[in-house]
């Protein structure tokens, strides 16, 4: 197992204000999609037309990272069943789909980017985190894993693996917990309220 030494943080995190060139960096990322969100919008459609309105709407995130909200009216979810296997008339044959407000997603990978960046910084991911970084994907993790294996047999030693399906993760985790983690990783202040919120 590698050890990660915890670095002492001098800088606390804090949100960097957007340009509109940001904005319509992130919004070129969305995949075309024409499933639409609980206003009507689609991604495709966003795509099309956010260079009419990418003016206010930087002004909104930014107005976001100065007074530590997360607009109530982009938390408006709207959730499809949609069927999986068995019966068609038991409702757990069913999967909940949430289509997130696409300027919520669009806000949220602008948040997400930055605070990967402070963390990648400031060397707070583990080693074997692979999953969400920049460069690293769940296919370098798989080929860190035959590695060490590898290493293991040619040295006559042992390994042993432990997989976890953690596809729900996310409803199982503690918000509280998230908050505290952020707050011991400098993320104080209107940036945790932003998360908070």
């Amino acid at each position: 197992m590698k050890n990660n030494k915890i670095p002492v943080l001098r800088d606390e995190f804090s949100f960097k204000l957007v340009t509109e060139i940001d904005v319509l960096n992130v919004v070129k990322q969305l995949q075309p999609k024409r499933s639409t969100d609980h206003f009507g919008f689609s991604n495709f459609l966003i795509k099309e037309t956010i260079s009419y309105f990418v003016l206010p709407f930087t002004r909104l995130v930014n107005k976001c990272f100065l007074q530590g909200k997360f607009p109530d009216v982009l938390k408006i979810t709207k959730v499809i069943p949609i069927f999986k296997k068995g019966s068609t008339e038991l409702l757990v044959n069913y999967g909940p789909i949430a289509l997130v407000p696409v300027l919520s997603k669009v806000i949220e990978v602008i948040i997400g980017t930055q605070l990967a960046n402070y963390l990648e910084s400031n060397k707070l991911f583990c080693n074997s985190q692979f999953g969400f970084r920049k460069g690293l994907s769940t296919t370098h993790a798989l080929i860190s894993l035959v590695d060490d294996i590898l290493n293991c047999f040619e040295g006559k030693a042992f390994a042993a693996v432990t997989f976890c399906d953690l596809s729900k993760a996310f409803d199982c985790v503690s918000h509280s917990l998230i908050v505290e983690k952020l707050h011991y990783y400098n993320v104080r202040g209107l940036a945790l309220d932003v998360f908070k919120n």
